[in-house]
């Protein structure tokens, strides 16, 4: 019988394809004598994230060994398509590390060997990884960080001693407002420490205990504010990325922060610098606007406390856009020192409380402009003007000389119908005046019957100003809480006026912003 041609065909293509086939494969778990014979040994030094397996490579088969190792996976039978070392061929016993494991997981292990045509597989072994409990320092605090602070009061000195503190990290760099540098505090005091690196919040997270072998840094001062670094071309500089395992040591996981420090802004001290505090009941002076401007860190007082206590932003904060809330609230946020002035270091938005953030009846911040503040000049040629340089409404008599004036800025009608209670408040400037001129000079008056025109065709009523600024400087103060009087509240056209005098004796100037009636 003949047999097909095509068939004929199929057989010769089918035979030519296995001799090109059989040589490039190599088999697995072979039990033939070509195969190599090997076995698993048990899995040791089992970390959260790290193990030791080995095996025993007891036969080679038909051709030398080529590679051996280890294979692993989460599911059972693990295979060189799985995740595996590649170790020296050859016979006998071998190591492998397992490493970037997960924590607290289960692995199926086996040890493979191969030759030429084969790999072979030892039994299959199973262990589980260590749940994570952090780094570990291995070092003992034997100092606390102000007795460090005693020790090395100057400038900038040199710590000889074998000196090692621990404390927990109550801020980093992860909202932008703090730049290479991390702030910490033990039970005794807090320290600010200089370091050559960006994103030190993915290794140093807030709670995340910290020591520190000091031996060989620079403690110094900044403006007051005590610093640990390195030295720096004669002055403080930052201890560089190479030198940071050197000096800091991470130890066990992020715990609970630290509580802040309740305290009233005038108990402050020198002993909580470089601490977490809180300042509870708390209003801004200037709510609405941003707490740093686009181009520069910001400068934010709280109403009452002045400007002896700032709240400062660096425009680099993934916050400092964000309005400045309005209301009575809790603050929070590192204690800051330059010179002999207070700051207020904000770690992020979180630290900000407790603010209804409802808009007052009446706000002009005077931030671009004089907005709806009306001018009314009675004497005199000088008169209210804007002054965009530093936001806010001004006035001086003096023009080559002191010059009689009387001049008004005035708010347009305010609807107080329904209101059962409402304050004044606003920021000023009061300079080259004398202290008998301060309460005449620059007065503030309200009305329930001006229409726009000349203010003396109205009734004015003075409101008493609680807090004057000492009048020879350029610095910005609160006001205080101006109470507006009941015999207005329910009235429809309530316009308050700031009024301004000046003489051939005196001519102060003053400036105004953050207007706010709520």
């Amino acid at each position: 019988m003949q047999v097909p041609i095509h068939f004929r065909l199929l057989c010769y293509f089918l035979f030519t394809f296995s001799l090109f086939l059989t040589p490039g494969c190599k088999k697995e778990n072979s039990k033939s004598s070509d195969s190599p014979g090997i076995s698993t040994s048990d899995v040791t030094e089992i970390t959260s994230a790290s193990a030791i397996c080995g095996g025993n490579v007891t036969s080679a088969g038909n051709s030398a060994i080529i590679s051996r190792g280890i294979c692993w996976s989460t599911s059972e039978n693990p295979t060189v398509l799985n995740t595996h070392t590649s170790e020296a061929g050859g016979l006998g016993e071998f190591t492998s590390s397992l490493a970037n494991l997960h924590a607290n997981t289960r692995y199926f292990v086996r040890a493979y060997a191969t030759n030429s045509g084969f790999t072979s597989y030892g039994e299959q072994k199973q262990f589980t990884t260590l749940q994570y409990t952090g780094p570990s320092a291995n070092l003992k605090a034997n100092t606390t960080i102000a007795d460090l602070l005693l020790k090395y009061p100057g400038a900038c000195d040199s710590i000889a001693d074998t000196m090692i503190i621990s404390g927990l990290v109550t801020a980093n760099d992860e909202s932008g407002n703090l730049y290479k540098k991390l702030v910490i505090q033990d039970q005794s005091a807090g320290l600010e420490i200089e370091i050559e690196n960006t994103a030190l919040y993915v290794y140093f997270k807030v709670g995340q205990r910290v020591f520190v072998r000091c031996k060989g840094l620079f403690l110094g001062r900044y403006h007051g504010l005590p610093q640990l670094g390195s030295y720096y071309q004669g002055g403080m500089g930052r201890i560089s990325s190479n030198d940071l395992d050197n000096y800091i040591f991470p130890d066990s996981l992020p715990g609970t922060p630290p509580d802040p420090v309740v305290v009233d802004p005038s108990a402050l001290n020198l002993s909580l610098i470089n601490r977490l505090i809180k300042i509870e009941n708390v209003k801004f002076t200037d709510p609405g606007t941003t707490w740093a401007d686009i181009d520069a860190s910001g400068n934010r007082f709280i109403e009452g406390i002045g400007s002896y206590f700032t709240i400062r932003t660096s425009n680099f904060a993934n916050f400092g856009r964000n309005p400045i809330p309005f209301g009575i609230g809790s603050i929070q946020g590192i204690l800051d020192i330059y010179g002999t002035s207070y700051q207020l270091i904000l770690r992020d938005s979180n630290d900000i409380t407790g603010f209804d953030n409802n808009p007052p009846l009446y706000w002009e911040s005077l931030k671009t402009g004089l907005g709806s503040l009306l001018v009314k000049s009675v004497t005199g040629d000088q008169q209210w003007e804007y002054k965009p340089v530093y936001g806010c409404a001004a006035i001086t008599g003096y023009a080559s000389g002191n010059h009689p004036n009387e001049d008004w800025l005035i708010t347009p009608p305010l609807d107080l119908s329904l209101i059962n209670s409402a304050a004044l408040s606003f920021s000023q400037v009061i300079n080259h005046s004398i202290q008998t001129a301060l309460s005449t000079n620059h007065t503030v008056w309200i009305s329930k019957n001006y229409n726009e025109g000349d203010p003396s065709a109205a009734d004015w009523e003075q409101l008493t100003i609680p807090i004057y600024p000492p009048g020879n400087d350029w610095t910005f103060y609160t006001s205080g809480t101006i109470e507006i009087p009941v015999s207005y509240l329910g009235q429809s056209n309530v316009c308050i006026g700031f009024k301004y005098l000046s003489n051939p004796e005196v001519s102060s100037d003053w400036e105004l912003k953050n207007i706010v009636v709520e």
